[in-house]
């Protein structure tokens, strides 16, 4: 290639005036079949305009000529990612990184896949060698926080998706992943709505209009508001283009049914399942979009087909039967009756909390939305401020025992000093309310610890039909801390060491604990919140019978249940699946 000739190729190239720059490319890898420099801009050149196919035979005829050119390899792996084949793209990349592993790029490309699969570890690795290589890369900050939303650690995310956008403000990728990480804060963070989300993807959209991941994170967004109308006039234009994205598959099929469309987000997944290459985490999500879908037709053996295709893409990866009833036999050995004779109360008689906990689908949802429609009650929301108190115990008393084990070693001092640090984060919440709720499900496992900080707190113990319980769990897309949910046995098992716990508790606490079962407030609501008001030493308000409109957000799989009034199609909903359950009842019976 003469000097001139280069010269005016990469003038073109550099003013993306690709199209002109191919006939020049394609003039020299005819006379010079081995001039690989040519072949790779050809390629390049190809692949900017789209030309996918070309791209690749153009590539691949490259690195036959030059195979250890680590450039070539990454450019074949951008084609890869174009026509949506991760595992081919995966394949480039790791060639690339064997030739060359000090280009941060390729490190957050192979990452960017590893998290797709659910393979976080080794994408962990590749971010962190990244970071090293290019601490201001705004790719590699996206990735860590793509990486923090999969273990749905959304503070974390969030500083990532901060410094992502610090480096590039004009990042629409990292403007989605702030959006979403909003979302997924509304959960635990009740000061944080699902709305928040929209000034994010409302500019992503100024800076790339018609960028898919925003318009269906603001469909999201509007689903969770209830306006599904909105949802539905953003998606419409994107199905009559016909596009179909695997995000746009899956927010048309959570507001399909109140658009009379259920038939079509079917039709518009399946199309979507036929593409080849789509992630394990892509997979999950639309197995467990349509399966609801399903669900709401009534075509149960097609739902639950999917509902279980959906668990198996991921699978078990930790969650160990035997070792989860290792813990409970623990929590139980721990507290004891004489381990409150040892310890001390704390010196906070404070009582704003309440307590709301029972297993995941219990009905926690309900119970917090109709207590917080009563004008002196705060709804707070999942809130991980106690997981968090208990996690960094071992490190406030200066030893190796984790909980439960470590409880020995606590005093009056360290017990007012966890006591303070929990009602601070309450008073963060909502300074001003009389009482504040913490609907934090998987809490019951501390209720041991709750009685010695907050003395005067209240437990409400949410209870529901152990199979539509499990059920349930099962058709959920929970995260890997609720790793039990995608095996029905071992969902069932988790139910039955919870009862074990539960029991126990009873047996021993002195807290004020309020059992209250789904099935009574679906049939006499007003009775049972009556009876939830006078524990919590609350006056009757007649807002709380119509809990259904009170404006706050509610980030849970109960978010739908708890925008319209009570009713009961939940209740003994397993018998529509009862042909499939035979391992949850097992799970149920024996435990282990």
């Amino acid at each position: 290639m003469s000097v001139d000739k280069k010269r005016a190729i990469q003038a073109l190239i550099q003013s993306n005036r690709h199209a002109e720059a191919i006939p020049l490319l394609q003039s020299i890898c005819a006379s010079s079949p081995n001039n690989a420099e040519a072949h790779y801009l050809l390629g390049c050149a190809y692949a900017r305009l789209g030309q996918n196919d070309e791209a690749v035979t153009i590539l691949q005829r490259c690195l036959r000529l030059a195979p250890n050119v680590a450039q070539t390899h990454f450019a074949l792996a951008g084609v890869w990612l174009a026509q949506d084949l991760p595992n081919e793209a995966a394949t480039s990349l790791e060639a690339a990184l064997k030739i060359n592993n000090a280009i941060p790029e390729i490190h957050v490309e192979l990452a960017k896949i590893q998290i797709a699969n659910r393979d976080l570890s080794n994408a962990r690795s590749h971010l962190e060698q990244a970071l090293k290589l290019n601490p201001q890369m705004s790719d590699v900050h996206f990735g860590l926080g793509r990486l923090e939303q999969e273990i749905e650690d959304h503070e974390k995310a969030m500083v990532h998706l901060k410094k992502a956008l610090q480096y590039n403000p004009q990042s629409a990728q990292a403007l989605c992943g702030m959006g979403a990480s909003m979302i997924g804060l509304a959960r635990t963070i009740n000061k944080v709505s699902v709305e928040d989300a929209e000034i994010y993807y409302r500019k992503a959209l100024e800076i790339e209009p018609g960028y898919i991941d925003a318009i269906a994170g603001l469909a999201i967004v509007y689903d969770f508001s209830g306006d599904y109308k909105k949802a539905a006039e953003l998606i419409e234009p994107l199905l009559e283009k016909g596009i179909r994205h695997a995000t746009v598959a899956v927010a048309f099929a959570r507001i399909c049914r109140y658009v009379g469309q259920c038939q079509e987000a079917i039709d518009c997944v399946e199309k979507v399942l036929k593409k080849p290459g789509l992630s394990a985490s892509t997979r999950k999500g639309l197995y467990f979009a349509s399966a609801k879908v399903f669900d709401n037709m009534g075509d149960y053996e097609a739902a639950f087909e999917r509902y279980k295709a959906a668990n198996e893409v991921i699978g078990v990866q930790a969650y160990n039967t035997v070792d989860h009833a290792c813990n409970i036999k623990e929590i139980i050995k721990v507290f004891n009756p004489g381990l409150f004779m040892q310890l001390p109360p704390a010196s906070s008689l404070d009582t704003r909390p309440i307590f709301i906990v029972g297993m995941p689908s219990s009905g926690t949802s309900l119970i917090e939305q109709i207590l917080a429609a009563h004008p002196e009650v705060y709804g707070a929301g999942e809130l991980t401020a106690l997981g968090k108190i208990i996690a960094n115990m071992p490190r406030r008393l200066n030893c190796e025992q984790r909980f439960p084990t470590c409880m020995g070693k606590l005093d009056q001092e360290i017990i007012d000093s966890l006591s303070r640090a929990y009602l601070q984060e309450l008073s963060k919440q909502s300074g001003r309310a009389r009482r504040i709720t913490d609907k934090m499900p998987h809490n019951f496992y501390f209720l041991g610890l709750i009685q010695l900080l907050f003395p005067g707190a209240k437990v409400i113990h949410c209870q529901r039909d152990p199979m539509d319980t499990c059920l349930s769990i099962y058709f959920q897309d929970f995260n890997d801390l609720h790793d039990y949910a995608r095996d029905l046995f071992k969902v069932g098992t988790h139910y039955y060491q919870y009862e074990r716990l539960m029991e126990h508790w009873k047996q021993i606490l002195s807290v004020p604990i309020l059992d209250v079962s789904y099935e009574e407030v679906v049939s006499d609501q007003e009775a049972v919140t009556r009876r939830m008001l006078e524990f919590c030493e609350l006056e009757w308000d007649d807002n709380c019978l119509r809990f259904y409109q009170l404006r706050r957000t509610v980030n849970t799989p109960s978010y739908e249940q708890v925008r319209q009034p009570i009713y009961t199609k939940s209740v003994g909903r397993w018998r529509h699946y009862e042909q499939f359950l035979d391992p949850l009842k097992a799970g149920l019976q024996r435990g282990l």
